[in-house]
C-alpha cells in the first residue's frame, strides 16, 4: 500500500521484539538511487493486540491504517482486526487499537486481507463460522465488514450474511 508521497506500508509476519510482527513504512529515497528509509509503526506483542499479520495493511479516508493478524486476540487466538491512527505529532507514534477478536466457532477465525468499499472494510476468514453449511449447500467462507462513523471516526460492527445469529464484537470500536 502506498501512501501519497510515495511511502510504503505493509507487515511482517514474524519479527519485531516480540517476534510476533510488525507494520513498517518505507519512505522513498530524496536523490534518485538513494536508500529507502523504514520504520516501525507498530510492533506486535503475541497476545490481545494479536501476532503474524501477514496480509498487509489499508487506509482509510482518514490516514488510519487497517489490518488483520492471523492469530492471537483476546479469546482463542483466533485472530484480530486491528487499527493504526498516525500521531497528531510528527514523527509521533501510532495508536494501535484492536478493533475486533474473532471466536472461532461463531465468526470465523485467523482472517485474511481487508479491504475498503463505500466507507465499509470487509475481510474473509478461511475457517470457522456457522457451525453448519448453508440449506442452499453453497460453501460461501466467513465474512465481517464494520462502517467507519465519520462524526466520531468510530466503526460499527455489521454482520455478514453467513454470520451466526446473535454474534457481536467482542472488542469496542476504534477511538
Amino acid at each position: 500500500m502506498f501512501d501519497a508521497n510515495g511511502a510504503m506500508y505493509g507487515t511482517t509476519e514474524v519479527g519485531g521484539t516480540s517476534s510476533s510482527g510488525t507494520v513498517f513504512r518505507l519512505v522513498p529515497p530524496a536523490v534518485a538511487g538513494g536508500a529507502w528509509t523504514e520504520s516501525v509503526l507498530y510492533t506486535f506483542g503475541g497476545g490481545s493486540d494479536g501476532r503474524q499479520p501477514s496480509t498487509g495493511v489499508v487506509f482509510d479516508s482518514m490516514g488510519a491504517l487497517y489490518g488483520t493478524t492471523y492469530d492471537g486476540g483476546t479469546i482463542n487466538n483466533y485472530g484480530t482486526v486491528f487499527q493504526l491512527t498516525p500521531s497528531a505529532v510528527a514523527g509521533g507514534a501510532w495508536a494501535h487499537n484492536v478493533i475486533y477478536t474473532f471466536q472461532g466457532v461463531y465468526d470465523g477465525q485467523n482472517p485474511g486481507a481487508v479491504v475498503f468499499r463505500n466507507g465499509l472494510l470487509y475481510g474473509t476468514t478461511p475457517a470457522g463460522g456457522p457451525a453448519s453449511p448453508p440449506a442452499d449447500g453453497s460453501a460461501a467462507a466467513p465474512c465481517f465488514s464494520w462502517r467507519r462513523r465519520r462524526r466520531r471516526g468510530a466503526a460499527g460492527a455489521r454482520r455478514c450474511s453467513t454470520a451466526s445469529p446473535g454474534t457481536s464484537p467482542t472488542d469496542g470500536p476504534p477511538t
